[in-house]
Order: structure tokens, then C-alpha cells, then sequence
């Protein structure tokens, strides 16, 4: 790959894993080794989220698979890329190193377990993914703490892993074959459009995130049009607004209720809390996941251990109501 060079980087420090989530964070990609796939996967990182590997990667159409672009790649119109990371983990069922790539959503949750512990290197992690396409939704949940010995394990070269990874997308061969790399499809990620429209309802892309960042003037029927096209994008939304608190695991609707509470309270001139909180009622949360229950609970600091979904959810509306 003479004069091409990865758009992508270690990212270095927590503050710029964090500011990688958010949406106007966009250098990177890739295809990658290991992806959490339908059947779900345990692993154990074996470095700290500082050290992961931000990058941006788009769907080819005609080859069908992921490609990691290049520094002042120039994509097709109408091509949209995607915010990837890579991390070395230890896949458990086969004790074998693996680049495990990471979608923004899953990479939020854990990125929770590490406010919430830390860490991510004390315990294994069980990584579940469900749906396809712009429906995918992840759950990850922590297992008890254990020690390992993980200095037996050699770390990957994740930078060359993506320059291999490039290689195979323009159609040659990998020069390392120890290094068993495999393609994606439009099925492993969440936020790929597979018709590569700018279009989200009646709505340009180009128009709801103009030069790739949020407005703050949005309307009703603009959110709820970002609202479909992806939870994630709601909540980065919602983030950019004084007092946000996008990181709640809600629905769509609820999110958009709290968008325009903030919205109408901004224009107010009004930055409280009180005007920007959520009610929950309990058929909300009795149609949400026990990994969105789990990380909503982390969200509102309720300690969930040992807790079944019926007292989970008594638990996180005693919390929200105080």
C-alpha cells in the first residue's frame, strides 16, 4: 500500500476516548478480525479503552465488505463512513489474542463499565449483539472479576492489522498469513445504510448534521426522523445541549421528549435540571432489554447487582422519582 497511510490512530487518552463517541469525531476505519457477531462473544481486553485504535471504514457496494479509508480518502456521494475502534481482547471460547472491532454503541456501554469500575481489565465481558442493520442494538455485561495472567498474551500490531485489512479491500492478498483476517458484511455493523442514502425520512443527512456536527435548533419531525435512523444518533444529539444527559437508554420517543425539553429550555434561557427530566413509567422499561436496564441503572447510579428484572425496574423508578 505504498503512500497510503491508515486514517487512523491510537487514541491515546480517556478524554479522547470520550470525545471519539460522539458523533463529530470522525478519523478512522477499518475490517477487521473479530467482530461481536449474531451467537454473541466473551473476551477479556487486554488494554484499557486509551489504547484502543479510532478509525473510519465505509460499505463497498460493489465488493460488499467494510473498507478502512486512508488520510484525505474522498468517498463516492453518497457514501457515509463510520467511526470504528480496535482493541486487542483475548477471545475466551478459543484463548486466542483477536482485533476485536467495536461499533460506537457497543463501545459507549463498555466505556460505562469503565467509569463504573475503573477498569475493563478485571473481568470478562460478554458481548451480545441483536438485529441487523440500522436496528442493531448491543448489550454488554460484565462478569465477576478474576485474575488472569494476560502478560502470556503478545499484544497485536493494530495499525498493521488495519494497513492488511486496506490491502484486502483493494484485492490483493494479506502478506501475513498468520494473521487470519476477515471481511464484514452489512449484517456486522449498526449504523450502515446498505441503500448509502442521504436521505433520513424527508430529510438530508447534509441538512440534519450540517459540516458533521449537531445542530440545536432542531424540530419535532427532524427528530424523531434522527430518532429512526438510530438511537445513538438521538443521544449525541441530546449530549450537544446544555444539560444533556443523552447517555439514558431510552426510547425514541422518550428521547425526543427530553430533546425538545432541552431545546425549549435553552431558548428560555433556562439550564436546570428540573425543566430537562425524564419521567419513567414501567411499560417503558418492561419493553427495554436487561442490558439497556443495566445501563440505565448505571446512569442513574442504582446499584443493580444481584437484581431480577421486575425489582430492577421498581429499583429504577424509586431512583428517577427522588
Amino acid at each position: 500500500m505504498p503512500n497510503q497511510k491508515i486514517a487512523g490512530n491510537k487514541l491515546g487518552t480517556i478524554e479522547a476516548v470520550r470525545a471519539s463517541l460522539k458523533r463529530g469525531a470522525a478519523n478512522a476505519n477499518a475490517n477487521y478480525i473479530k467482530h461481536v457477531g449474531e451467537d454473541g462473544m466473551v473476551v477479556r481486553f487486554l488494554t484499557e479503552p486509551e489504547e484502543w485504535f479510532g478509525y473510519q471504514e465505509y460499505w463497498d457496494a460493489e465488493s460488499k465488505q467494510f473498507v478502512p479509508m486512508v488520510v484525505d480518502e474522498v468517498l463516492p456521494d453518497g457514501v457515509r463512513p463510520s467511526f470504528r475502534y480496535l482493541t486487542c481482547a483475548l477471545d475466551t471460547q478459543t484463548d486466542r489474542v483477536v482485533a476485536l472491532k467495536l461499533a460506537k454503541t457497543c463501545a459507549n456501554l463498555l466505556m460505562i463499565k469503565y467509569e463504573k469500575y475503573g477498569t475493563v481489565l478485571d473481568r470478562n465481558y460478554e458481548l451480545d449483539r441483536h438485529g441487523v442493520g440500522l436496528d442493531t442494538t448491543y448489550d454488554v455485561t460484565p462478569c465477576s472479576p478474576t485474575k488472569v495472567n494476560t502478560k502470556k498474551y503478545d499484544l497485536l500490531e493494530l495499525d498493521e492489522i488495519l494497513e492488511q485489512a486496506r490491502r484486502i479491500a483493494e484485492g490483493e492478498d494479506p502478506f501475513d498469513s498468520d494473521t487470519p483476517i476477515t471481511m464484514g458484511d452489512a449484517d456486522d455493523d449498526d449504523d450502515v445504510d446498505s441503500d448509502a442514502g442521504e436521505m433520513w425520512g424527508e430529510f438530508a443527512v447534509s441538512d440534519l448534521f450540517p459540516a458533521g456536527k449537531y445542530r440545536d435548533d432542531y424540530t419535532e419531525a427532524e427528530l424523531l426522523a434522527i430518532g429512526d435512523q438510530g438511537k445513538g444518533e438521538l443521544i449525541g444529539v441530546i449530549e450537544d445541549w446544555p444539560n444533556g444527559a443523552g447517555d439514558k437508554r431510552l426510547s425514541v420517543a422518550k428521547l425526543v421528549k427530553q430533546a425538545l425539553a432541552l431545546q425549549e429550555a435553552a431558548d428560555e434561557g433556562d439550564e436546570s435540571e428540573e425543566d430537562t427530566s425524564i419521567v419513567l413509567d414501567e411499560d417503558e422499561l418492561d419493553d427495554m432489554s436487561m442490558g439497556d436496564l443495566r445501563a440505565l441503572a448505571d446512569s442513574l447510579e442504582v446499584d443493580h447487582d444481584g437484581l431480577k428484572r421486575a425489582a430492577l425496574v421498581e429499583a429504577l423508578i424509586e431512583a428517577n422519582e427522588e
